[in-house]
């Protein structure tokens, strides 16, 4: 029996999944400041961490619903 593995970090086409949000639209909220703060690993390599993902979409989620 395998087990499910949480990533640490997830991509900007992970976390729009997360969010159910086009990619553009996820960029968008970083220029804005919306997003969780980014981590650059590298050179073109830039993630974020996936409890901050998580956690900026039950916050979005709880905005919507009040």
């Amino acid at each position: 029996m395998q087990s499910k593995v949480t990533p640490q970090y997830v991509s900007a086409n992970e976390a729009a999944r997360i969010l159910s949000i086009s990619r553009s639209t996820w960029w968008n909220w970083c220029q804005l400041n919306k997003a969780p703060k980014a981590i650059h690993l590298s050179p073109g390599c830039t993630r974020w961490r996936y409890a901050d993902v998580v956690a900026f979409a039950e916050s979005q989620a709880t905005e919507i619903a009040a």
